[in-house]
């Protein structure tokens, strides 16, 4: 399952941010296709939100990203990595460091445009 929130229509300290999350029992093959989606789409904020050096993805996942199959989705920029700075990868994410995440995301200067959750449901649970 992927949702797709607006989150400024919920909280109000995140205008203008988008929630994506991916939750649910799922094959390998299925979980590894809906990883790329969603690095695909952290790629396609920070490629073309670059040019306005606006952008700030906040992307967690369970374990860390040891490669990629390069799986292009049509009419989406190819991985540009130059711009991968604007990602931050919480790998190995927890319950705790998601419950710290969004407890002091008022304090940080600036927060991010897109925040990706992969496999919630592993997350959760996970100590």
């Amino acid at each position: 399952v992927i949702k797709k929130l607006s989150l400024d229509q919920s909280i109000n300290i995140f205008q203008d941010s988008l929630l994506l999350l991916c939750s649910g029992l799922a094959s390998e093959e299925t979980r590894t296709i809906v990883s790329e989606l969603l690095l695909n789409a952290a790629n396609r904020a920070a490629v073309e939100e670059e040019r306005q050096s606006t952008v700030s993805v906040a992307y967690f996942r369970p374990c860390e990203l040891l490669s990629l199959s390069r799986l292009h989705i049509h009419s989406t920029p190819p991985f540009d990595f130059a711009n991968w700075d604007s990602i931050r990868f919480y790998d190995k994410s927890t319950e705790d460091s998601l419950i710290s995440f969004f407890s002091q995301i008022h304090l940080t200067d600036r927060i991010p445009n897109l925040i990706v959750i992969e496999q919630l449901d592993r997350i959760i649970g996970s100590e």
